[in-house]
C-alpha cells in the first residue's frame, strides 16, 4: 500500500552542517504524522514534503536522536525542498502534538532502551493547528509554546486524576535543572511503565535536592534581604522567588503520585533488595505530606500585601526545619535504585 523503501542511501544536511542518513534498504510508511492530517496533504509521501517525510519516519523509528530534533528535523527538510511556509508550520505542530515522543534510558549494564508513546493533553485546551500555523508572521516558537501549554502539567489534582483514567499513560518527568516542560505519553505496556516509574524516581530524588538547592539560593536569601530591608520593592523579589519554587514543589506532588501508581511495575526489582513495601509507602507519604504543608506556606507569599518582619521572620523558622526533615526521608527514597 504506501510503504515506501529507499534504494540508495538518502539523507539531508540541516543548517548545523549534521547529516541526517538514512541507508538504502530502509522501509517507511509515513505513520510518523498523524493521519488525521493526511487531508491536507494528501498522503505523506505525495508532495514536496515526501523526502523529509522519509527522514522524519526513518529516526522515528530508530530512535536514535531525540524526538525533538527529530520533529524539527522534519521542518527544516520541508523548508529546504520548498514547501509553502503555512503549511510546513502546520505539520510541524501535527507532529509536535500527536507525533510519537521517546525517552532514552539506560539500564545499570549500560544498555539503551526507548520508551515511546504519544502525547496526552493535560489541560483543557483545545488548540486547532491548522488556525495556530496560519497565523501571520507566527514563530517556530510560538507554535511549540501554544502547543506545550495545552500538554504539560495542570495543578496537581487535575493532573493526578487524568493518568488515573488512562492505564496506558504515563508522566514524563525531566530533571528540573533542564527546564524542560513534564509531559504524559500513552499507548504503553506494563514493562515501559515500569522503566519510565523507575526513572521518573530517580529524576524524583535528585529534583528533591534540585528544590532544597533552589531554596538555599533562590528563595532564603530574598526572604532574608526582606527581613533586613523590608521595602515594597524586596517583597516582590520574595513573591517572585515564592512562585518558583512553588511550581517545583507541585512536579513534586504529581511525581510522587506517579511513582506511587508505578509501584507495581517496580515490585519484582525491588524484592531484590531490603524493600519493605510498607516502609516505603510511609516515606513517600512523609515526603508528600512535607511537600503539601510547604505548597501553603509559600502560598501565603504570593500576594501584593507584604508580610510584617516579625511574621517573616517566624514564617522562616518553620520553613527550613521543614527543609531539614525532609532531606532525611531522601535515603529511604533511593532503596532498590542502586
Amino acid at each position: 500500500d504506501r510503504v515506501v523503501q529507499t534504494v540508495v542511501p538518502f539523507g539531508f544536511a540541516d543548517a548545523k552542517g549534521k547529516l541526517w542518513t538514512v541507508p538504502a534498504g530502509s522501509k517507511v510508511d509515513g505513520a510518523s504524522i498523524p493521519q488525521a492530517f493526511w487531508s491536507l496533504i494528501g498522503g505523506p509521501f505525495t508532495g514536496k514534503y515526501r523526502e523529509a517525510s522519509v527522514v522524519h519516519d526513518h529516526y522515528c523509528k530508530t530512535k536514535t536522536e531525540t524526538w525533538q530534533d527529530t520533529h524539527r528535523v522534519f521542518y527544516d527538510g520541508m523548508r529546504a525542498n520548498g514547501v509553502d511556509e503555512s503549511l510546513t508550520a502546520t505539520m510541524y505542530g501535527a507532529v509536535y502534538f500527536r507525533g510519537p515522543r521517546w525517552i532514552l534510558t539506560k539500564s545499570k549494564d549500560g544498555l539503551v532502551s526507548a520508551v515511546s508513546g504519544t502525547p496526552l493533553p493535560l489541560r483543557e485546551i483545545k488548540i486547532n493547528i491548522v488556525e495556530l500555523a496560519s497565523r501571520p508572521n507566527i514563530t517556530l516558537e510560538e507554535v511549540r509554546g501554544a502547543i506545550d501549554e495545552a500538554l504539560e502539567i495542570a495543578d496537581e489534582r487535575t493532573t493526578v486524576q487524568t493518568l488515573a483514567k488512562k492505564e496506558d499513560c504515563s508522566l514524563v518527568v525531566e530533571p528540573l535543572v533542564s527546564n524542560v516542560t513534564a509531559f504524559a505519553i500513552c499507548e504503553l505496556d506494563v514493562e515501559e511503565k515500569r522503566i519510565l516509574a523507575t526513572r521518573n524516581l530517580r529524576i524524583l530524588i535528585s529534583d528533591v535536592e534540585t528544590l532544597l538547592s533552589a531554596n538555599k539560593s533562590l528563595l532564603i536569601p530574598r526572604i532574608n534581604n526582606y527581613v533586613n530591608d523590608p521595602t515594597t520593592e524586596n517583597w516582590k523579589l520574595v513573591d517572585q522567588a515564592s512562585r518558583r519554587v512553588l511550581k517545583l514543589v507541585n512536579m513534586t506532588l504529581i511525581s510522587l503520585n506517579q511513582y506511587r501508581s508505578g509501584l507495581n511495575q517496580l515490585e519484582e526489582r525491588l524484592e531484590l533488595t531490603d524493600y519493605n513495601p510498607e516502609e516505603y509507602l510511609k516515606s513517600i507519604g512523609v515526603v508528600e505530606r512535607f511537600a503539601k504543608t510547604r505548597g501553603a506556606m509559600l502560598k501565603q507569599n504570593i500576594r501584593n500585601v507584604p508580610v510584617d518582619r516579625k511574621g517573616m521572620r517566624r514564617w522562616k523558622l518553620v520553613y527550613v526545619e521543614l527543609l531539614k526533615r525532609l532531606r532525611k526521608e531522601l535515603p529511604a527514597l533511593s532503596k532498590g535504585l542502586e
